[in-house]
């Protein structure tokens, strides 16, 4: 999966300015390992590169809580889902990196306020990149016309979504053949003290319900078994 991607990023290069590329896929497909793969290889190839994860632009701690207060929805009991994230804060640093700009990156540690979650610094980008590398679990999601009344304000929250998605020049969709596989991924790569499966199941239950309103429709989409292996 992880060459087949290089391959699709590098045959949607242009060369007169620079590339952002969305890359979308659920949880536990290996998005983070392919992170690290693309990294090595950009560089050295030269592509100067900024590899942005939607999890890195979670809200801080208390406007998180604040958010998740209003939302007053069963689905949204922790961070994750469509509304969770600092989409302003991003669209600020996407501008500065494809204006050549130096910007700060946030950098989300999960660990914090009893694993809740907090931000925990800034990183500086100083680079000019030549390519801007966006991924998440849900950054090629797109509203739907007739929501269900479950996932009715995950879907108005997803129109925030909008000035970042069009800021992308190309997608990669990232999936499996069966959602149980994100299921069981995401459970294999639990630490297991800190969470029983009652409690991860209903972590999962909110996700769960997304993948199975939400799917893209796109002939190129690169799809894996259970081993991750392409089908």
């Amino acid at each position: 999966m992880n060459e087949k991607v290089y391959e699709r990023i590098i045959d949607n290069l242009s060369e007169n300015k620079i590339n952002v590329i969305g890359i979308h896929g659920p949880q536990g497909i290996g998005k983070t390992t392919l992170k690290k793969y693309l990294e090595n290889k950009l560089n050295e190839e030269n592509i100067d590169t900024v590899i942005l994860s939607l999890d890195d632009f979670y809200l801080e701690y208390q406007s998180m809580k604040s958010f998740l207060k209003y939302a007053n929805n069963s689905s949204y009991k922790f961070r994750g889902l469509a509304g969770t994230h600092d989409i302003d804060l991003l669209y600020t640093v996407l501008n500065d990196l494809l204006k050549g700009n130096e910007t700060y990156m946030p950098i989300f540690n999960k660990k914090l306020e009893n694993s809740f979650g907090d931000r925990s610094g800034y990183a500086k980008i100083t680079i000019k990149p030549k390519l801007i590398i966006l991924e998440g679990w849900m950054i090629g999601y797109k509203p739907l016309d007739n929501p269900s009344n479950k996932v009715a304000f995950f879907n108005h929250q997803l129109y925030n979504y909008e000035p970042i998605q069009n800021l992308i020049d190309y997608y990669i969709y990232l999936d499996t053949i069966d959602l149980q596989y994100i299921y069981q991924w995401r459970w294999d790569a639990e630490d297991k003290n800190g969470m029983d499966l009652d409690t991860f199941d209903e972590f999962m239950k909110p996700y769960m319900l997304i993948y199975e309103n939400y799917d893209i429709k796109d002939d190129n989409k690169i799809i894996v078994d259970f081993n991750r292996n392409i089908i």
